[in-house]
């Protein structure tokens, strides 16, 4: 992975020098001085981990995208530790293309999150529609790919005998309808400047909003539960498997703790649309650094332990692959 961090840096730093927050100020026709504003404060520590997040996350999707040819190829070699697999390999791929689209909004979000910062925000609140469209999409691909490599591994294990139709289609309906929340409340915000009746749409978004963290929440709890299941099935029948045991133990610590600061986050919002017209309790500059800290930290470290598995030696993550 090393070779890949140059390249990274100045791409990164070339999108930062255009899309850095900057206030220009010029003098008369001899030229001029133009002196930059960076965020201070809260928001100067977010802009900070936002940089940081791009980096590791791009190199993140690096790994992303050589796991998925790894698959398109097939190439299974890496899935599997002591035993013949009884179901197909190939089912891991719709596992292997979500992964890769949650990190490609993930790491799009952080870049947007930069740009969106700016000392005088302009354009309504189109840019931040598609800053959180991101990071929301992210979430919910993110759950539809753990949830396709909780039912991909058990199906290399135990073939049809493991694969539950009813199982199937309420992973289906749950990342479904928490894509159909996200495509609503982002549709509400980018359209917001040309509503009449302003207060109503911000309740409309609001209540998209505490369906899509409801979802969420339960996407989580039906990761773990199913990944539990699967785990106590496979010790009980003496096998190993190092892709559900990382999510388990490992990336289940990452993934709950995002959730539940994602209720906790949508709890302090809502305080903000019921004192709408009077002091606010919560500092939302310290919520906002908040919520890109712990996006940073608990979706890098939950997918690279999950990736572990592809045998891909990942910054910050200790991987003994035997």
């Amino acid at each position: 992975m090393a070779r890949h961090l140059p390249p990274l840096s100045a791409i990164t730093a070339v999108f930062l020098l255009f899309t850095v927050p900057v206030q220009g100020r010029r003098g008369g026709s001899g030229g001029g001085t133009v002196s930059l504003h960076f965020p201070t404060g809260w928001d100067g520590a977010a802009f900070v981990i936002a940089i940081i997040a791009t980096i590791f996350l791009a190199c993140i999707f690096i790994v992303s995208i050589q796991t998925f040819f790894m698959h398109l190829n097939k190439n299974p070699h890496h899935l599997f530790s002591q035993q013949q697999p009884v179901g197909k390999a190939n089912t891991g791929q719709l596992f292997c293309t979500l992964v890769v689209l949650s990190l490609t909004l993930l790491t799009a979000y952080f870049p947007l999150f930069i740009v969106f910062i700016r000392p005088d925000p302009s354009g309504g609140l189109l840019p931040y529609a598609l800053t959180y469209m991101a990071i929301y999409s992210s979430h919910a691909f993110a759950a539809g790919a753990l949830l396709a490599l909780v039912s991909h591994r058990r199906h290399l294990h135990f073939g049809q005998e493991g694969t539950s139709l009813w199982k199937k289609g309420l992973d289906i309906a749950i990342i479904g309808f928490m894509i159909t929340f996200i495509i609503i409340w982002t549709s509400l915000a980018a359209l917001f400047s040309t509503y009449n009746h302003r207060s109503q749409a911000l309740d409309a978004m609001e209540a998209m909003e505490h369906l899509r963290v409801a979802f969420y929440y339960l996407a989580t709890v039906d990761i773990f539960v199913s990944a539990a299941f699967l785990w106590r099935r496979l010790k009980a029948d003496g096998i190993y498997d190092q892709a559900i045991s990382n999510l388990c133990f490992r990336a289940s610590y990452f993934f709950i703790s995002l959730a539940i600061f994602n209720v906790i986050e949508d709890a302090l919002k809502w305080e903000r649309l019921l004192l709408r017209n009077h002091h606010h309790v919560t500092n939302f500059q310290v919520l906002t650094f908040f919520n890109i800290l712990i996006n940073a930290v608990c979706c890098y470290f939950g997918l690279a332990w999950v990736l572990q598995v592809y045998g891909k030696k990942i910054c910050f993550c200790r991987f003994n692959m035997g």
